[in-house]
């Protein structure tokens, strides 16, 4: 082979392996325009130099693969995009969405090529489960930050690397950053670690919750030796899952009990002791969660009734400010889906509906800019910006890459040629069932890295199990593999 083709492969890889790392460091992103509605976060510069790398190797090899399954899904997604841009103009004509809706169709463009990238540059067993060790570690600094963050506020009393207000006042206010000291939960400050506030530090870490579980939930059928390389120690395991659940994230316990049962339906290891000891483990988190807040956690989780259209508003109340920023979006969400139910306000054309359909009872709450540009929600804006065509086919992109990679993993438990990497396999798309459903739910951004990157990864499982498989089966099928419970 050309020693220039295995020196462009090694770059490539190195830079899939930098964006894993850095993909929890945001704090550190570079924003501008209003609100910070535009910023590059450090696995961004890494992403721009692996597609350009990437676009000059196709060139210089010309040679085009056959596109899969989950790549021609991507780009129906990036085509319903470019047709609800066009239909908003059509419909409204408002200036506002044409401005915006370009530079979203231009940063879906970024997504496509991007999630191609990496998909075809992550297809074999070493490569994949090198960029999900990266993963880890970049996770694992995230979580040790946010467990020394937490000791530091609450029990030292110190801002020792625990609050980043330096790095916005060193770097001239350009920078995402968030005090630690104002989120407080019955007198406990929060843990944010290097993200922007306690639920995206929780999203991060999702990204690596799957390797956790499986360390905690190891299946029978695989010996220690085969996956004790390549999963986190489980003094490290605790560490993470403590540094996690120091949130105080609602959406972040939400998160750890779907992970638990995805890990288990994907092993077939599903009964009736599976559904109670992860019943048990949610009870006993919540039960430590509301007693270390003073009782604030259940009283903030029942906020949560609030977000129904019909439900009555306590716009007063203390902790009540996520549910009531997305009623309104939701509000605004159903005026779109009632003139357009098919494409929504169109790419771009949420913030200037809901300068036009902002509900009377958020002018009495100074929440009333909150989340205006993003819907506070994936879901939220992919109904609201693209309608219900939209958000039947992203979901449905989401569900197809999440669907293959469990059926590869299952296909691939009876054959022991496939354990070293199934492990692997199985703690991402643990991570990327988490992170969609995680994402749809709060974390509103068409553009989040780690989102993609995880997706991405997941989509790469079925080659990658096949090749794991193909690599040397020496001995007959196990039988029932996966069959014990927990």
């Amino acid at each position: 082979m050309d020693t220039r083709v295995i020196e462009i492969d090694n770059l490539t890889s190195k830079l899939i392996f930098a964006i894993a790392f850095c993909l929890p460091f945001a704090i550190f992103s570079f924003q501008w325009g209003e609100g910070g509605e535009s910023k590059i976060e450090p696995a961004h510069v890494f992403a721009f130099i692996l597609i350009a790398v990437a676009m000059w190797e196709g060139a210089k090899r010309l040679s085009f693969q056959r596109l899969a399954t989950s790549e021609k899904a991507m780009l129906l997604c990036m085509t319903v995009v470019c047709a609800s841009f066009i239909s908003a103009q059509i419909y409204y004509g408002w200036p506002g969405q044409l401005i915006k809706g370009y530079k979203q169709v231009i940063g879906f463009s970024f997504v496509v090529v991007f999630f191609f990238t990496v998909r075809r540059h992550v297809n074999t067993p070493k490569t994949l489960i090198r960029t999900v060790t990266w993963i880890w570690r970049g996770c694992l600094v995230l979580a040790i930050l946010g467990l020394w963050q937490s000791i530091a506020l609450n029990l030292l009393n110190v801002n020792f690397l625990a609050d980043w207000q330096w790095v916005d006042e060193v770097f001239g206010h350009t920078f995402d950053y968030w005090y630690a000291t104002e989120d407080f939960m019955a007198g406990l400050r929060r843990v944010n670690s290097f993200a922007s506030e306690p639920a995206g530090y929780c999203q991060y870490l999702l990204a690596a919750l799957g390797l956790v579980v499986f360390r905690f939930f190891p299946p029978p059928f695989i010996p220690r030796a085969t996956w004790k390389a390549h999963l986190p120690s489980l003094a490290m395991a605790v560490a993470y899952l403590v540094a996690f659940l120091l949130s105080f994230s609602l959406l972040g316990l939400i998160g750890l009990m779907i992970a638990l049962l995805s890990h288990n339906i994907i092993l077939k290891r599903i009964n009736s002791l599976t559904l109670i000891t992860i019943l048990i483990i949610g009870m006993a988190a919540i039960s430590a969660l509301n007693y270390f807040t003073g009782g604030i956690f259940l009283d903030k989780t029942a906020t949560m009734t609030q977000i129904m259209p019909d439900a009555g508003r306590e716009t007063g109340g203390d902790y009540a400010g996520s549910a009531l920023v997305l009623a309104m979006h939701l509000e605004v969400t159903l005026a779109g889906l009632q003139q357009n139910p098919v494409l929504g306000w169109g790419v771009g054309g949420h913030p200037e509906a809901v300068e036009r359909e902002l509900p009377a009872w958020i002018w009495n709450t100074d929440l009333v800019e909150a989340n205006a540009t993003d819907a506070a929600s994936l879901a939220l804006r992919l109904l609201s910006e693209m309608g219900l065509l939209g958000f039947l086919i992203f979901t449905a992109t989401f569900a197809l890459i999440i669907w293959q990679a469990v059926r590869a993993i299952q296909g691939a438990m009876q054959h022991p040629a496939a354990w070293e990497v199934l492990p692997i396999c199985t703690g991402i798309t643990v991570a990327s069932i988490s992170m969609v459903l995680f994402c749809l739910a709060r974390s509103p951004s068409y553009f989040a890295l780690v989102f993609w990157f995880v997706l991405a990864l997941t989509s790469a499982v079925p080659e990658v199990l096949k090749q794991g498989k193909a690599s040397g089966i020496n001995g007959p099928p196990v039988e029932n593999a996966g069959s014990k419970s927990l």
